[in-house]
């Protein structure tokens, strides 16, 4: 079981998690007409989502 959540730049989170040591385990997806969505794990190994939402996603 994971846990997504929303943030306002994927891209900058995929950053965030490699400099505090996460592992990013799915680059960037565009879901069309939903957003950007990576899957990544904390040190622990403990799989998380962050998910962008935008509308205009292609």
């Amino acid at each position: 079981m994971e846990c997504t959540f929303a943030v306002d730049d994927v891209d900058a989170t995929a950053q965030s998690v490699r400099d505090a040591g996460g592992t990013i385990l799915m680059e960037r997806f565009t879901i069309a007409g939903v957003g950007h969505l990576i899957f990544f794990a904390d040190p622990a190994g403990n799989p998380i989502g962050a998910m962008q939402y935008d509308d205009q996603a292609g």
